[in-house]
């Protein structure tokens, strides 16, 4: 019987001619023949060894039958690995590993390693055969095993370890070979592929390196954005249940009833005024709390947009509109009564400061701003703060502003009113109040990449201090969020942008015209004239 042997190696064997066929098998039959007769004298492991080598091609059954039987009466490496053989050539590899594996038990046999690997990598496992190359390192056999069937197996097992991306592997197998080199030419080469694979393998790691930080990022990054996604859920769960309380404990009609109630008694006329003041705070608050559920409990700007242009209206609207310049004196009289009213040490020392060059008591003052804006509605706010507190000037109001009309005690009107107190209110906390000048006022317009903005600028003296310093803190960067939801930018200058120069402090917020604009044409229906 042929055998395949030297599968490591990939030995081809020889077609006989027809004749020489027939003589092979005659000789062959002669000898199992024989062998079997032997056998049924006295059954040996070599007697069964040896009959399971005559076989032709087609009695592997009858070879692994004797295989078997001389295994039962001495299981040697030798046998096992010839049965592992026939495995192989009829392509049984799960059972040729089985064979070598029991073949490598016994005494380690290099062939049965060598074999084990070729089996490993045509059943697709090309791990598994890489290891079983390495493990050959260790065989006591290897540096007197055949010098070709070494090299050829050891060049397979490199470029495999290649493939696997195993260069610690490949280098083991190179720096073998290049002990063994039969010339120094050879060694020469293997010296060259060796370099090339410790420059692959500096590569391979760098790359790992760089895997690995990124992957270390992204796991941040996706943590960062769960809490913030978490944060976020908390805050939508917070602002829905605030401005529900809101709702439940803040009653501005009930308190406009009593102010109507007591409207026809003389004598409580200033009581009455101040509960109308009550009341439109309480209002304000109201539409605060229900702009702060559009800002942070609505996942798309674009409503919060749109709840804002729903309160534009026209200057000859049936509804009750206010224009930029009353919105802006009602921010100027709350700002005042604050001011009058609200005591902490920062504050007093500037109130102080004004009510002395002024020559006024903070009582009368008080008192002043309560006849002339409360009760008797003599002066505009404006003008009352420029006359009694420090000097405002609005240098201009562009076309386009004089067009915002926006609906009275609407969302756009706490929202344009909260902008202006903030700035406002600062403006009185952090300017420097021992210039003559104090605040200027620019409502104008500006073209940005084709889209038409109303820009609102505020400027004021300030000693020399950093800009951390002047109130540009929580309450500004909440407007600049807001304008960048409204006007849909990133941009700053698209925005809320702060400057400083030559201590002059300025703030400018920019709208998109269709927030605050309504230029929508009214509508005009043509009757047709009858035809006769």
């Amino acid at each position: 019987m042929q055998h395949k042997t030297e599968l490591t190696n990939g030995s081809n064997w020889g077609v006989e001619s027809d004749e020489e066929g027939e003589e092979i098998g005659r000789y062959t039959n002669e000898e199992i023949n024989r062998l079997t007769q032997a056998i049924g004298q006295l059954p040996s492991y070599d007697l069964y060894m040896e009959r399971s080598e005559k076989y032709p091609e087609d009695g592997h059954e009858l070879a692994l039958s004797d295989i078997d039987k001389a295994i039962a009466l001495n299981p040697t490496s030798e046998a096992y690995y010839k049965k592992g053989n026939i495995h192989m050539m009829d392509d049984e590899y799960k059972l040729a590993i089985d064979d070598y594996n029991e073949a490598i038990k016994i005494d380690d046999n290099i062939e049965a390693y060598f074999n084990r690997a070729t089996a490993h990598v045509l059943l697709g496992q090309p791990e598994k055969a890489l290891e079983t190359y390495s493990a050959t390192l260790n065989n006591k056999s290897i540096c007197t095993y055949d010098y070709d069937k070494r090299n050829k197996a050891f060049i397979f097992a490199v470029n495999l370890a290649n493939s696997l991306n195993k260069y610690y592997e490949a280098k083991e197998f190179i720096r073998f070979l290049s002990l063994y080199a039969s010339d120094r030419e050879e060694e020469k080469q293997l010296k060259v592929h060796l370099k090339l694979v410790n420059t692959v393998d500096g590569l391979d790691r760098k790359n790992k390196e760089r895997k690995k930080e990124l992957e270390e990022k992204n796991n941040e990054l996706e943590l960062l954005i769960q809490q913030k996604e978490s944060l976020q859920t908390r805050m939508q769960k917070l602002v829905e249940q605030f401005t529900h309380s809101l709702g439940n404990v803040i009653f501005p009609d009930t308190i406009y009833q009593v102010a109507e109630r007591l409207k026809n008694n003389p004598e409580c006329r200033k009581d009455v005024l101040l509960l109308h003041e009550a009341y439109h705070s309480e209002i304000i608050i109201k539409l605060q709390g229900e702009l702060l559920r559009q800002r942070y409990a609505n996942t798309n700007p674009e409503k919060f947009r749109r709840f804002i242009r729903s309160c534009r209206r026209t200057q000859n609207h049936a509804d009750k509109t206010k224009s930029i310049e009353e919105i802006l004196d009602y921010a100027a009289s709350r700002v005042a009564a604050r001011f009058l009213n609200q005591h902490y040490a920062g504050l007093n020392s500037i109130r102080d400061n004004i009510l002395s060059k002024k020559n006024v008591s903070l009582d009368a003052l008080k008192q002043k701003f309560e006849d002339d804006i409360l009760l008797n509605k003599s002066l505009r706010p404006i003008a009352w703060v420029n006359q009694n507190l420090r000097p405002i000037q609005i240098t201009e109001i562009s076309p386009l502003w004089k067009k915002v009309f926006i609906l009275s005690e609407s969302h756009a009107e706490a929202l344009l009113f909260g902008y202006f107190s903030e700035i406002l209110f600062n403006a009185f906390k952090y300017a420097d109040h021992d210039k003559d000048e104090f605040l200027t006022l620019v409502f104008d317009e500006k073209n940005i990449d084709d889209k038409t903005y109303l820009t609102c600028s505020w400027q004021n003296p300030v000693k020399d201090k950093s800009q951390s310093m002047l109130g540009t803190g929580k309450g500004l960067d909440a407007i600049q969020e807001d304008l960048k939801q409204l006007n849909d930018t990133e941009n700053p200058e698209e925005s809320l942008l702060i400057s400083q120069q030559k201590n002059q402090f300025q703030v400018t917020l920019f709208f998109k015209k269709d927030l605050l604009v309504n230029e929508l044409p009214s509508l005009k229906i043509k009757r047709k004239a009858n035809v006769e």
